[in-house]
């Protein structure tokens, strides 16, 4: 037998199947296009929950219904999962529980199908809910900020936090015990000039219902460069006994100061008083205790070189 009889059976074959399958795609396309009746389910998803309220659980979370719709409708539920909003603006209570009534909730999900669905059947209990009032109360906001200044420099005062109070609003068995709301960590290095940073707001772990009223603060802080001068300033000494001289070694100490460079162009020995309190207790009977008493409150940090000083008493 020839090559040319051996392909002709061949070719029968290839023509048959792809008649079968011609036929098979059209029986399908009519099937699918027909209109019938079947079951399918929606997953509920409830909106609008009253300001004053959370949702804290439903006797349904998806609802069984009987549909009249073309093959084609039926295959796309088979591929999806479909979602209804159940609308609780019209939630209803019974004296006892809040509740969504069938009817209600049908003529819901009825509107949101399309005009060629149609329900033949669905489920006819009522939808029960359970809720837990909210309560809200003012927290202060504690900032976890890390800040690394630049060398030589400083920030004028503590860094503000913008707000530093939040509402937080959840079940009251939740937020009773909350005193303060965190922000998240953050670190901010090598700063050497004045920043605002947005930093987010940690709500604690666990609390499922708890919202705050924003997300996020704002904290900033005015950050210059200094520099450092030492002062000589002399010693006061107080509480002598009567009919005596005091005479102190050295008769002034240095203090180390650290602030803007034209605020330390305004200082004097002034705007500080160094004293030594001859009553106070001492270990060393020949040395008296020096404490800084008077001091600008605008200065970074003023620090005292030596706090004893020797002396020597003399009768009038």
């Amino acid at each position: 037998m020839n090559q040319t009889e051996n392909r002709f059976p061949r070719r029968k074959v290839n023509t048959f199947l792809l008649f079968l399958l011609a036929s098979f795609m059209a029986w399908l396309i009519s099937k699918l296009s027909d209109t019938h009746t079947d079951q399918a389910s929606f997953e509920l998803e409830y909106i609008n929950v009253p300001d004053s309220l959370i949702l804290a659980g439903a006797s349904k979370q998806e609802v069984g219904v009987r549909l009249e719709a073309t093959g084609f409708q039926f295959l796309g539920f088979n591929f999806n999962k479909h979602k209804v909003a159940i609308d609780l603006t019209e939630l209803t209570h019974d004296g006892n529980r809040f509740l969504i009534p069938a009817a209600v909730y049908r003529e819901q999900v009825e509107k949101q199908l399309p005009a060629s669905m149609e329900i033949r059947g669905m489920d006819r209990e009522n939808i029960y809910l359970d809720f837990n009032e909210i309560s809200e109360k003012p927290l202060p906001v504690v900032s976890r900020l890390s800040i690394s200044l630049g060398k030589n420099h400083m920030m004028d005062s503590i860094p503000v936090i913008d707000p530093d109070t939040v509402m937080i609003r959840g079940p009251i068995n939740e937020i009773d015990t909350i005193k303060h709301i965190y922000t998240r960590k953050k670190k901010l290095t090598d700063i050497t000039e004045d920043f605002i940073e947005e930093v987010s707001l940690k709500v604690p772990d666990g609390l499922r219902n708890t919202r705050l009223d924003r997300e996020k603060v704002q904290i900033s802080a005015q950050v210059f460069r200094f520099s450092e001068l030492i002062l000589e300033v002399p010693v006061e000494v107080q509480n002598l006994p009567e009919g005596t001289e005091i005479k102190t070694f050295p008769p002034n100490l240095p203090l180390l100061i650290k602030a803007d460079v034209e605020r330390l162009k305004s200082l004097s020995p002034n705007d500080f008083r160094l004293i030594a309190d001859f009553s106070a207790p001492r270990e060393n009977e020949n040395f008296l205790s020096v404490s800084l008493r008077k001091k600008p409150s605008d200065l970074h940090s003023v620090e005292i070189e030596d706090r004893e000083v020797e002396f020597i008493l003399k009768r009038q």
